[in-house]
């Protein structure tokens, strides 16, 4: 018994200090951001090593019941967030209201995996474009059209990556397409960003013929593909986008390389770097065409950002700056940033920020494309 409380303790000393520390090298800082998400479980897990220890090892209980109160602080986090959620929410006159975050009883039950799934077969269209539709809205009206665009650095992934987020809009009546595009370092920008409207062309000109509405399409994306999505929202489109959805997405590329996060375990300069061909110095224009935060002015897309207070890839002082331009030309923008959060929170689809944001993601969404 003792060995096992042993074992258990080192893992929640090990959970509770990656509550506070960065992993700083790319090999190891994902376990770091996987340790924010699963405080439902190390709430769990502390609790059983506190009975335990009452029972066996009462020396230990001390060890359990420290990493208990760490694993509640997100706890506390919670309800500030939902109060400015609802600030932001009535300040934009957005249509209805913003949903109540998830309970507790939903945090931990996502937490373990007993949530509903929707499970949907992508189809492979031209442009190697990815249709997610639900068999049950097939036949049935058009249904708003949400664009995803993977990230990687805009060096990795492809379309089938956030399967579970095109997926899950699929079920709730979206048609949803995941886009491919061109890869650094072989091509570098704007090869990116000029394939994503390529691609956007084909689904305006084609959305219908698959159940999609092509007045009333949405765009979204996760960090590199946040950003081709802001971009493509904001540089320019042929036709009218209702609203953007950008996660953790780099917006203004000169002060990301100026300003690198600290630590820094994806070397920010050098992404950008091959991304972009060139340092700030040398491609200074190329920098400001790239960066989503050049093209603010009046009467672009509804946006929302979503980002971790504890973003080590994309400093959350970046969004901060895109949302408050954006309000200074009177646009509708909101700002959600989980406090416990890191880049990449979402991967952990079942994890406590995904499951606090997803909510309001479905919310903006009906919200923006409705009519």
């Amino acid at each position: 018994m003792k060995i096992g409380l042993s074992l258990l303790a080192f893992l929640c000393i090990l959970v509770a200090v990656l509550q506070f520390y960065t992993l700083p090298t790319e090999p190891l800082w994902p376990a770091s951001m996987i340790a924010h998400e699963i405080w439902p479980w190390f709430i769990v897990a502390n609790a059983i090593g506190v009975v335990l220890a009452g029972v066996a090892w009462r020396p230990m209980m001390f060890v359990f019941v420290v990493c208990l109160i760490v694993s509640c602080w997100p706890l506390t986090q919670r309800s500030r967030v939902a109060e400015e959620m609802q600030r932001q929410w009535t300040k934009q006159t957005l249509a209805g209201s913003p949903p109540h975050p998830a309970g507790l009883t939903d945090t931990f039950r996502n937490a373990f995996g007993l949530y509903p799934g929707d499970d949907v077969v992508p189809e492979v269209l031209p442009l190697n474009i990815h249709l997610y539709r639900a068999s049950k809205n097939r036949g049935s009206k058009l249904q708003p059209v949400l664009v995803n665009i993977h990230g990687g650095s805009w060096q990795h992934g492809g379309p089938t990556d956030d399967s579970t987020f095109s997926s899950h809009f699929a079920g709730r009546s979206w048609t949803v397409f995941s886009l491919d595009y061109r890869l650094a370092p072989q091509w570098i920008h704007p090869a990116q960003i000029d394939d994503v409207r390529a691609a956007l062309r084909w689904i305006h000109a084609h959305a219908a013929e698959y159940g999609g509405d092509p007045a009333r399409i949405a765009l979204a994306g996760r960090s590199a593909g946040g950003h081709l999505a802001l971009l493509a929202a904001y540089a320019g489109s042929e036709f009218p986008i209702r609203s953007v959805v950008s996660y953790y997405a780099p917006s203004d590329l000169a002060g990301g390389y100026a300003d690198p996060p600290v630590p820094d375990p994806l070397r920010v300069r050098e992404r950008l770097s091959i991304f972009l061909g060139g340092t700030p110095a040398e491609i200074s224009d190329r920098y400001r065409d790239a960066s989503p935060i050049t093209y603010v002015r009046a009467g672009l897309p509804a946006t929302f950002q979503i980002l971790g207070a504890r973003d080590c890839i994309v400093k959350p002082r970046f969004p901060q700056a895109l949302h408050q331009r954006l309000l200074e030309q009177n646009n509708r923008s909101l700002l959600l940033e989980i406090p416990w959060s890191d880049h990449g929170f979402d991967f952990v689809y079942f994890g406590a920020g995904n499951t606090l944001a997803l909510p309001y993601v479905e919310a903006f969404l009906d919200a923006t494309t409705s009519g």
